[in-house]
């Protein structure tokens, strides 16, 4: 598996992160913004993080376990067992990605913020996920979500919600580790989700009736894209011309 990834194209790959990023998009605000038949209201983002984020976390070991990954991981022999044990980098790498992970779709679900609007702070590292929605005081929404959203029909588009997470997570793992070109690699990812939420804001409007994105909105993610591109590209660019 590792000659594959070696050998395919970084750009397919960002593709791929593409694609796996706007069902994620569509199906995580549609079941936020759409009311649910026995609630009689829209799921909120705490009912519906528990269960993607439990089925996400469940995928990502299976996949890690089945693709020998596993065997990469810095680890300790104990009672002739080998076990994973994470460096200090790793660590803070691990609980940085926890936040990453909390955070954005968290952020997808917040009520009456465009997804667009809401990437553009999050590309500029304003964490506001957590204060807009509300946390702290919805312990009953957060029991819904951990305890009776298994019996709930609602279940089936969480899972989706947390298989295209698992997917998005280990191609941007590939991605931003990839060896080839780092300064190249980072961009083209937050690129590319950008992009995705750009796609999936109009999807959702054009064919479910959703508030569309504004115009300032759209421009601001254009701007940024360019800029984001204009990153990616100059390094290959800089890069080409030494070899020359």
């Amino acid at each position: 598996m590792n000659r594959w990834l070696a050998t395919f194209p970084l750009e397919g790959m960002v593709a791929l992160y593409m694609l796996a990023y706007l069902p994620n998009v569509i199906v995580t605000k549609l079941v936020t913004s759409l009311p649910h038949a026995g609630l009689g209201r829209p799921l909120t983002g705490l009912e519906t993080l528990p269960c993607s984020l439990i089925v996400s976390m469940v995928l990502t070991w299976l996949f890690i376990w089945l693709s020998g990954w596993h065997r990469d991981a810095n680890g300790m022999h104990l009672a002739g067992l080998r076990i994973p044990v994470p460096t200090r980098y790793t660590l803070l790498s691990g609980i940085g990605t926890s936040f990453v992970l909390f955070t954005v779709p968290l952020s997808f679900t917040i009520p009456d913020v465009s997804i667009p609007f809401i990437q553009l702070l999050m590309r500029g590292d304003v964490l506001a996920a957590i204060s807009a929605s509300g946390i702290g005081g919805q312990s009953g929404e957060l029991a819904w979500g951990f305890l009776s959203v298994w019996g709930d029909p609602v279940i089936w588009p969480l899972i989706g919600i947390g298989l295209t997470l698992t997917v998005i997570s280990v191609l941007a793992i590939v991605i931003l580790l990839d060896p080839r070109e780092n300064a190249y690699c980072v961009p083209l990812e937050r690129a590319a989700s950008l992009l995705a939420g750009v796609g999936g804001a109009l999807l959702l409007a054009w064919f479910w009736g959703l508030t569309p994105p504004r115009s300032a909105e759209l421009a601001g993610a254009a701007i940024l894209i360019a800029a984001i591109v204009l990153l990616s590209v100059a390094p290959r660019l800089a890069g080409a011309r030494k070899q020359a």
